[in-house]
């Protein structure tokens, strides 16, 4: 069996193995910004939110150890989407001679506070700013960012880091994280997908379909899966080497077998996060749950399968003229060798109507 040392764990990487947890409902954990009125937009403005991910001590634990192997005394280090600057406070405490923490959130004003309390304020220059619009007097030795998002890619972590190592990095630089991989499972778990399918019901007599075909084409996050509702193998989707790779047209298809009758909803999915070759968070359902949880991904209708069934996908993920990223799943069925069953789904859709 492969193992791997996550977080300092020997972990078996062991996506076939089964626990049973109840089937029937949702479970989440606590996001603490759910609880909190004001700010009315931003959810990063929201101080809960900041207190589920330092929450998090998997993650947050993770990122210190990162920082204390790879930053030296005397570094120059970009820490990008700092939020409350716990980052680059353990660069700053690691040694580094100059942290640049940027932030495009008011919570830039709180942070560079909360550096003052913890007499770090003089080694740490708070930007507040997009990192793609900012400018820098000199390079930097180590990027830092966690801009990971519920399904890992969304909040731009690919393209953020490398636009910043092309315009403010060595050839030397170092990056926390690294490397970004992408994974998905066929799913047979019907909570999460009754989450994405509510509107095919008629409410007060109504009939509310525009608003259903809209919701097949989103990711839904923060579910706890069950590690029985998993019916395939893992099958990787995509690989970033951070800093250097970009998201431009990255697509990859899939094919999963089927060994016996089973009906599927959707597909887990999932990320490993290389801090350091040694140090990796992994939000599958397999490992420690992280405020990241698992993220789902619906078809656009059941699918009931038989051994030696076809599953074929072909994931793309892209970016807007805008420079958003967006995620694309085309899915075909074959039955001895006929397609009985295909569909095309994109969170372009998603994009495009909040733009419009």
């Amino acid at each position: 069996m492969n193992t791997k040392k996550i977080f300092g764990v020997n972990r078996r990487l062991d996506w076939e193995s089964r626990d049973d947890m109840n089937k029937n409902q949702i479970v989440s954990n606590r996001c603490y910004s759910a609880n909190e009125v004001f700010p009315l937009k931003g959810y990063f403005s929201k101080l809960g939110a900041h207190r589920t991910m330092l929450g998090d001590t998997q993650r947050t634990l993770a990122f210190q150890k990162a920082i204390e192997t790879i930053v030296k005394p005397g570094d120059v280090v970009a820490d990008l989407g700092t939020g409350t600057g716990i980052l680059a406070m353990f660069a700053a405490k690691k040694g580094a001679k100059k942290v640049y923490a940027v932030e495009s959130g008011p919570i830039i004003s709180l942070a560079k506070k909360i550096a003052a309390k913890n007499n770090l304020v003089s080694r740490i220059e708070f930007i507040r700013g997009n990192s793609r619009a900012i400018s820098l007097p000199q390079k930097v030795d180590v990027i830092v960012s966690e801009t990971i998002g519920l399904a890992g890619f969304e909040e731009n972590i690919v393209e953020t880091m490398a636009d910043f190592q092309k315009r403010f990095g060595k050839k030397t630089t170092q990056f926390i994280p690294r490397k970004l991989e992408l994974f998905v499972a066929l799913s047979d778990y019907m909570p999460a997908y009754k989450l994405a399918t509510f509107w095919r019901r008629k409410l007060y007599g109504f009939s509310f379909s525009p608003l259903l075909e809209l919701s097949l084409q989103n990711l839904y996050s923060r579910i706890v899966a069950p590690k029985s509702s998993i019916v395939s193998r893992a099958q990787k989707i995509a690989c970033f080497n951070l800093g250097k790779d970009q998201v431009a047209e990255t697509s990859r298809e899939v094919v999963f077998k089927i060994g016996g009758s089973t009906r599927i909803c959707g597909f887990w999915f999932w990320f490993r996060l290389f801090l350091t070759d040694s140090i990796i968070i992994c939000s599958s359902p397999f490992d420690s749950t992280t405020h990241w949880q698992n993220c789902f991904i619906p078809l656009s209708q059941l699918v009931n399968l038989i051994r030696n069934d076809i599953v074929k996908v072909k994931f793309k993920l892209g970016s807007t003229n805008k420079g958003q990223t967006f995620f694309s799943w085309r899915t075909t069925i074959a039955r001895k060798g006929n397609v009985i069953n295909s569909f095309s789904q994109s969170t372009r859709k998603i994009i495009d109507y909040i733009t419009h």
